[in-house]
Order: C-alpha cells, then sequence, then structure tokens
C-alpha cells in the first residue's frame, strides 16, 4: 500500500496565465528552495499575466542523504509526518527477496529507518508500530490499485512537462495507501 515517484529533470520552465493580484509578482522572486518566478509578462488585457517559473531538481544521489525536509516543513506538517518516507528510503539498502511475500526483519528495517530519520532530520517517532508491520509484510508487494495510482500521478506528471504549464513533480513523491496520502517532498 505505499509506493513513490523520483524525478530529476535537472531544470523544467513553465509559463502559466495567472490574473494580476493585488501585489505584483517580480522575476527573480523565490517561491520555495527550488522554484523561482524568472519572468513576468502582461497580456495585452492588462488583467492578466504570464508567469514563467524555473524548478531546479535536487540530483537523486543528493536525496538519501538530505537534511533539508525540516525546513521546507511547517510545525503542523512536520507532525503529519508519517513513517513512509524514512521507510521507503531505508528499504534501498536492503536486497530485493526471490519471494515478493517475504517478511523483512522488523528490527532491521526500524534501525535502517531510524539512520534515515537521523539523516533527513524529522523526529524518530514518525515511525510507528503499525507503519513498520504493514511496510515489513507489504514492502515488496506489486498491489495494482497502488500501481494504477502511481501510474496516474506519472502520466499526469509526464502531460505537465511536455505542456510547460505547471511544474511537474520535484522531485520526491510518496505514496501512503492507508492514509489516502502523497505528499511531495523537494529533498
Amino acid at each position: 500500500m505505499f509506493g513513490y515517484i523520483f524525478t530529476d529533470l535537472i531544470e523544467h520552465s513553465s509559463t502559466k496565465e495567472h490574473t494580476v493580484g493585488n501585489h505584483p509578482r517580480q522575476p527573480g522572486t523565490k517561491i520555495n528552495e527550488v522554484k523561482e518566478v524568472v519572468k513576468v509578462d502582461l497580456k495585452g488585457d492588462g488583467e492578466t499575466e504570464l508567469v514563467t517559473i524555473v524548478d531546479k531538481f535536487v540530483p537523486l544521489s543528493v536525496i538519501f542523504s538530505s537534511s533539508k525536509l525540516p525546513l521546507q516543513l511547517n510545525k503542523r506538517q512536520l507532525k503529519r509526518l508519517t513513517g513512509a518516507l524514512p521507510l521507503i528510503l531505508a528499504l534501498f539498502e536492503f536486497k530485493r527477496p526471490t519471494n515478493p511475500e517475504e517478511i523483512i526483519d522488523t528490527a532491521q528495517l526500524l534501525e535502517k529507518a531510524e539512520q534515515v530519520c537521523d539523516v533527513l532530520g524529522v523526529s524518530r517517532h514518525v515511525i510507528t508500530e503499525e507503519d513498520l508491520r504493514n511496510f515489513a509484510t507489504q514492502c515488496y508487494t506489486e498491489f495494482s490499485p497502488v500501481a494504477a495510482i502511481l501510474g496516474g500521478f506519472l502520466a499526469q506528471d509526464i502531460i505537465q512537462f511536455f505542456g510547460k504549464k505547471d511544474s511537474p513533480i520535484n522531485n520526491c513523491l510518496i505514496f501512503d495507501g492507508l492514509r489516502s496520502e502523497a505528499p511531495i517532498y523537494f529533498l
């Protein structure tokens, strides 16, 4: 019931129409650590502006050692953070078994996930017993509805990439089917 999408497009530019607001958008404005407004053009009617945004992607090699997560989430978001992110990242430390029904040693998984929490700079308390148990029993299972949901996210992302009207996933989507959540983190 868990899944992930990692992306590294290096850099992506998108242009979108917006209604002119009370505060005009300015080139050079950082939206967050990886997204910046680079160009603002007024359309002929004066009420619509074309805003060009550039997304800079973090290389995949950096994701596993990033400590930016606490900087991008507020206290409420950090409280709601689930164990799915550290458990998925910890899973990359294990060799995939030949039998997908094989259960991973929960003590080893917990140890690796706690190490990931330390690297990410988040509390180890995000990993609950329930998350650990569910993840250990289902981590290598290929569940069709989860694959369909992730495939939908990916297809939407590809359309956004080629359409250049919206920003694609930058750079880590973690799907938690038990909580029906799919937050996107830039690590």
